[in-house]
């Protein structure tokens, strides 16, 4: 192949690989990356009325994904990532605790100020599979509802838990 011909292929592939770039810097101004917004910010998460963790969500990377952090008692805190996927078109939420176990969400579904992530796993048992489906939707009091329900080897969906969290207030300082 010529030099020409080489340095027209290079040139190609860096226009592409730029437009691509250029298309990922739109996150922040995508709907389908919007949809998540809901949950940015600092948030104390309760069960039953009583405190059980605290947990802060971030845009991060230009807003094509969310970043999670969750500060529970020992062995129940940890982090996750969610972002769209363009090809699925469709929300991925990603988790990992501190005690290595961790999760991939790959299919969703969202409604405005509602996610519904699915996942299915093998079973505790270590036979069958199970099921869950976590949601994440805005109250109109302002908290966020956590509603977490399983179902066994195609039994019917039973409650797992539910948290409600409730936004921190911001502080300010006055010089």
């Amino acid at each position: 192949m010529s030099a020409r011909g080489t340095l027209v292929r290079v040139l190609c592939m860096v226009a592409a690989f730029t437009s691509t770039n250029a298309a990922r810097a739109a996150c922040a101004d995508d709907p389908d990356y919007r949809q998540m917004d809901f949950l940015v910010g600092s948030w104390d998460v309760s069960s039953h009325g009583e405190k059980t963790a605290e947990v802060t969500w971030s845009r991060e990377l230009g807003g094509c994904g969310l970043h999670e952090v969750w500060r529970a008692a020992p062995g129940r805190s940890g982090m996750g990532m969610m972002s769209y996927t363009p090809l699925r078109d469709s929300l991925t939420y990603y988790w990992v605790s501190e005690t290595g176990a961790n999760n991939v969400y790959s299919q969703a579904e969202a409604r405005p100020n509602d996610l519904t992530f699915l996942i299915e796993t093998r079973h505790p048992s270590g036979t069958g599979k199970r099921a869950r489906r976590f949601r994440l939707a805005l109250q109109q009091d302002g908290t966020v509802l956590e509603d977490s329900r399983f179902s066994d080897n195609g039994a019917p969906y039973q409650p797992e838990f539910q948290l409600v969290w409730t936004r921190k207030q911001e502080t300010t300082t006055h010089d």
